[in-house]
């Protein structure tokens, strides 16, 4: 078993090196970097989609047409890409020149490229990067947390804002004590948001550990894992588990079963888009009373157990 563990991991570390490629470096510190904010923001509306997507780095013409296909057949009112190489062309047409914003967290000096997380929408009101503290092994990269916050309409009580978590999970680095750390600084986030909540993105939990960590520090700051139920094979996996997540704050947003997909048609990155569909929860006097009660029941059921296999 120790043997299988350690193969693994330096399986983990070369594929690591292969993917990144010597050519990208990692930015020492977080990069914000915001198209031109609209005059006016535009709530989301009772019911919206988001679309979640790790673009594997590409900016050619097949990706570009199929990023272009993906919003036109579902029209999302969010889009969360990781692995993405911003250029204001490209972006403004495929998003519809929605307002966007971008953390870097990697730099291909020789290109003068940026690479990082990116989330569009009309919506988008306010945004924070952050990187963190620990870095992939050997190419010393560290991984971007992009907040945004998101007003939505007042559905028939006070208006409240939607806090988007976008992320790229550390990947590289053996043990989980690192992808513990990333998992609490986005709880901290969340900690100080009184209200609807998302947390998106390539988790890269490819262990029944990481997933079973990252379900344990999300719920207790009142996330729920999305279920993609019988779509759920269609995923990007590593050693047979999904990689890509969506977390969400269930007392305050509703998921459309029927707005679920897996769409498996694009192919141009190594991951599979994942789309999802939500509507009101719970509103204004609602929040803190619900957020608590998520929590303590959160922290009621067994912490995680680092042995677990």
């Amino acid at each position: 078993m120790a043997i299988d563990r350690f193969l693994r991991g330096i399986l983990l570390l070369l594929l690591g090196i292969v993917a990144h490629g010597f050519a990208w470096t990692g930015v020492k510190r977080a990069t914000l970097v915001e198209s031109k904010e609209p005059s006016e923001v535009s709530p989301l509306p009772g019911r919206w989609s988001l679309v979640v997507w790790n673009v594997h780095k590409r900016t050619d013409s097949t990706f570009r047409n199929e990023l272009n296909q993906l919003m036109d057949s579902c029209h999302p009112s969010l889009v969360l890409l990781q692995e993405a190489v911003p250029d204001s062309a490209w972006i403004l047409r495929a998003l519809d020149a929605v307002p966007w914003s971008f953390a870097a967290n990697l730099l291909d000096p020789a290109r003068h490229r940026w690479s990082g997380v990116l989330t569009a929408g009309a919506s988008l009101a306010r945004s924070v990067a952050v990187l963190t503290s620990d870095l992939e092994p050997i190419v010393g990269t560290p991984k971007p947390i992009l907040a945004t916050w998101h007003p939505r309409g007042n559905g028939g009580g006070r208006p409240d804002t939607l806090l988007v978590v976008n992320l790229h999970a550390l990947n590289f680095k053996i043990g989980l004590d690192a992808f513990r750390r990333q998992m609490l600084q986005v709880a901290g986030i969340l900690d100080h948001h009184q209200g609807p909540a998302l947390v998106a993105g390539d988790f890269n939990t490819w262990s029944a550990k990481r997933l079973a960590l990252a379900d344990s520090v999300l719920g207790a700051a009142g996330q729920s894992r999305l279920e993609f139920g019988k779509l759920s094979p269609l995923r990007r996996t590593a050693l047979g588990r999904p990689l890509d997540q969506i977390y969400y704050s269930r007392v305050f947003l509703e998921v459309d079963t029927t707005g679920l997909d897996v769409p498996v048609r694009f192919k141009s990155s190594d991951h599979v888009p994942l789309v999802a569909t939500f509507g009101r929860g719970a509103s204004g006097d609602e929040r803190a009373g619900s957020k608590n009660t998520v929590q303590r029941e959160s922290q009621e059921k067994t912490r995680f157990n680092s042995d677990r296999p």
